[in-house]
């Protein structure tokens, strides 16, 4: 119920509404792991999930288990939205041997994330922007951004590409 609350608030409907959102146990993701590694020759995880951090007590267990119980020569990427990572959530991942994490910036402008329906400030990604960026994962951070859409101004998408390049790392 907690996360179909949490899903729901996201997408600001009712949970009523909502099917259900089911995320795999961090013993059944660590086994696939272990397994992967017998059978290939594995180098990089890449989950392609946006709500990889919906709940911080799963990531935080996740990168702890991946630490201790996975070889040292595998490490994992993710892709996972701006809400829920937060500066603890950023270094867990990092030490956890993540070589990069995938994120929508969207817009640089805040009337743009607004038609958008996006649920988060330009500020609060601003900052999670140059938290990542001071996390320098190997590989970087990447952003995804939506350039060009109708009624953004030329302004507007030079926000959005002025955010993308604040945070770029030397």
């Amino acid at each position: 119920i907690m996360f179909r609350d949490v899903f729901a608030n996201e997408l600001e409907t009712s949970m009523g509404s909502m099917g259900f959102l089911r995320t795999r146990s961090v013993d059944s993701m660590i086994d696939e792991i272990k397994y992967i590694n017998r059978t290939h020759e594995v180098k990089v995880i890449n989950y392609v999930d946006d709500l990889f951090g919906i709940k911080k007590s799963r990531l935080l267990e996740f990168c702890e288990r991946f630490k201790k119980e996975i070889p040292s020569h595998i490490g994992f990427s993710v892709q996972t939205h701006f809400n829920y990572m937060d500066e603890e959530a950023i270094f867990a991942l990092r030490d956890a041997r993540c070589v990069r994490v995938q994120a929508a910036v969207e817009s640089g402008s805040q009337r743009v994330l607004d038609l958008y329906k996006r649920p988060f400030k330009l500020e609060k990604l601003r900052d999670r922007l140059k938290i990542m960026s001071k996390a320098a994962f190997p590989l970087g951070t990447w952003t995804q951004n939506l350039i060009g859409a109708p009624l953004e101004t030329v302004e507007e998408m030079k926000a959005t590409l002025a955010i993308n390049a604040e945070n770029m790392i030397e």
